[in-house]
């Protein structure tokens, strides 16, 4: 806990030529003092992957001294140099600089990569095993002629030094010549994939919007990231874009976002109209479904505290402005038959300002599978305070937990999302929408707008909205396709994951209803009741960049012959 030992090319002295040695030096950073040594060992070899033993006495590292990367031992306490190792390929990783060494804390044992016979083989040995071959007590002895490749000593190589060496050499690098320049971030790419729900910390207004891509951009140290999305669900008017800028070199990292985003919800309503045949007016019941989308654009900054690898307080203030679009879409019925279906642009709600701050408490120690998590526990617990046009505030809770019986996963999930507060009565937003795909399968609101519901059953849309949802999910997953470790069938390009589900949740709200249904024999059904759905679904992970999930739920509460299938364009929760 008192050295940290690294690489570095700082400090390499000069040839007599007045060319620097092209190497890696092992360099040791003083903890408390912070001041950097420089081991002065084997100066112009790659001396890489450095390891301390259990007592701290000794560093363990990899060098091609000798045009062969092998193991030695040095003594910081006697200052003494060993080979312990001489191979003939040599201990390396996949690329030239890849860590290729491990040292066990506890016992001191170590892991080491050879490449023999065309593959890479790990060895696990004790350091008083080894046999000492080689001691070099100043490890000044450099020479890596043995790792150049043939041919060495060619005929047109040494007459062209001859005529090198017969040239007067009037340039040279002075110690002047060189000047610090300040580091300029850069952006490029780190990663693209498909995303599910489009929020940051800047609060979690919504229950989410499946489908869409997203891209992360940094610079080479990974201070600065840059994070950008845009996703479609609908029509063209239904793309959201996002943007957020996190700042990491500091220990609480910062940032700022901004984002468009449309979401959805829907509601039912009966009234009499009428419509026009042949230049006549005839009289019929209007069985209308209202999808309402609310467009919420957001600019607002973020902090993030660490507590450890797996736990991090997030804290967010942000302004939005909320528009509206409501398109309806009439069901026509004559005495009973249906008679007709056409889709109207009806007048939207005024817009408004809304600023909203938000605390979180945010873990996840999950283990990644190649379309969800396989194993471990997620959780987000969120409390959001809304000022400005309408005042409230919002708790969300969101709990996963993952069981791996291999080759089995069973996963599970418990969600809360409310609004609470007196102005949450004044319906200045839309109601929550318990049927988005990402919460309870085969309550779409598209789903209803064909002459589907039993007259019988006493179920209506409006049981899907409020200002409160509950929202409990189950599921049993089984890769299909994928890694062998993990899969029944092996495949690199084309991972798959079967999973037959349970689906259930409850929207109210603080009067316990919300535009009480009516039933289509005219009774009024004055009862909140959850609502569940099962079936099965198939995700898909298309070469890495998108996610793809393909399902058919069979509602319970709506008994038509049938169900519903789906497709989102989001990873398994």
């Amino acid at each position: 806990g008192n050295w940290i030992a690294f690489v570095s090319d700082r400090d390499t002295p000069k040839d007599p030529s007045g060319f620097r040695h092209k190497g890696f030096n092992i360099c040791l950073l003083d903890f408390h003092s912070h001041e950097v040594t420089v081991l002065d060992i084997f100066q112009g070899a790659d001396n890489m992957n450095p390891q301390f033993s259990v007592d701290g006495n000794m560093i363990y590292f990899l060098s091609n001294a000798d045009g062969f990367r092998d193991l030695y031992e040095y003594s910081l306490v006697r200052d003494e140099m060993y080979r312990l190792t001489s191979y003939f390929t040599g201990i390396s990783g996949i690329t030239n600089w890849s860590p290729a060494l491990s040292v066990a804390r506890d016992n001191g044992l170590m892991a080491y990569s050879l490449y023999q016979n065309g593959k890479y083989h790990i060895y696990r040995a004790d350091p008083a095993d080894f046999y000492v071959t080689y001691k070099n007590s100043d490890g000044r002895r450099v020479d890596k002629r043995a790792g150049t490749l043939p041919p060495v000593h060619s005929l047109p190589i040494v007459h062209a030094n001859d005529r090198l060496d017969s040239m007067e050499r009037s340039f040279s690098i002075q110690e002047e010549d060189i000047w610090p320049k300040p580091f300029k971030p850069r952006f490029k790419l780190d990663y693209i994939g498909n995303t599910g729900e489009i929020n940051l910390v800047g609060g979690t207004y919504a229950t989410g919007l499946a489908g869409g891509l997203n891209a992360l951009f940094s610079d080479i140290l990974g201070n600065h990231q840059l994070f950008t999305a845009v996703s479609l669900n609908g029509e063209i008017f239904d793309i959201g874009l996002q943007g957020a800028y996190v700042n990491r070199k500091n220990p609480i990292a910062w940032g700022g976002l901004f984002s468009h985003v449309p979401y959805q919800s829907a509601f039912s309503n009966v009234f009499l109209d009428s419509i026009r045949v042949e230049d006549q007016s005839i009289p019929v019941v209007n069985n209308a479904i209202d999808l309402v989308r609310t467009f919420e654009t957001r600019a607002g900054g973020f902090g993030i505290y660490p507590i450890s690898r797996s736990l991090r307080l997030e804290a967010g203030l942000t302004l939005t402005r909320y528009h509206f679009r409501v398109d309806r879409i009439n069901n026509y019925y004559h005495r009973g038959i249906f008679v007709g279906e056409s889709k109207t642009r009806e007048p939207s709600p005024p817009g408004f300002n809304v600023g909203q701050v938000n605390l979180a408490y945010v873990g996840d120690n999950s283990s990644f599978g190649t379309v969800g998590p396989l194993k471990g526990t997620r959780f987000r617990f969120d409390v959001e305070r809304y000022f400005g046009a309408t005042n409230f505030y919002t708790a969300l809770a969101d709990y996963r937990r993952y069981f791996r019986m291999s080759p089995f996963t069973l996963a599970t999930r418990l969600y809360h999302y409310g609004r609470y507060g007196q102005d949450v009565r004044r319906d200045i937003l839309p109601p929550l929408y318990l049927g988005q795909p990402t919460l309870v399968r085969g309550f779409t609101g598209n789903s209803f707008s064909q002459n589907n519901i039993n007259r019988l059953d006493n179920f209506a849309l409006n049981q899907l909205v409020g200002n409160k949802i509950m929202v409990g999910n189950f599921e049993i997953r089984y890769p299909l396709s994928g890694p062998e470790r993990l899969s029944m069938i092996k495949s690199d390009f084309f991972p798959t994951e079967l999973a037959l589900f349970v689906d259930t949740g409850m929207a109210w709200d603080n009067r316990g209803l919300v535009n009480p249904p009516m039933a289509m024999n005219g009774e009024i059904n004055l009862a909140r009741r959850p609502v569940a759905s099962s079936g099965a679904s198939l995700r898909a992970n298309l070469l890495g960049y998108v996610i793809v999930e393909a399902f058919y739920a069979v509602p319970w509460q709506r008994q038509w012959r049938g169900g519903v299938f789906g497709l989102n364009f989001t990873p398994a929760w």
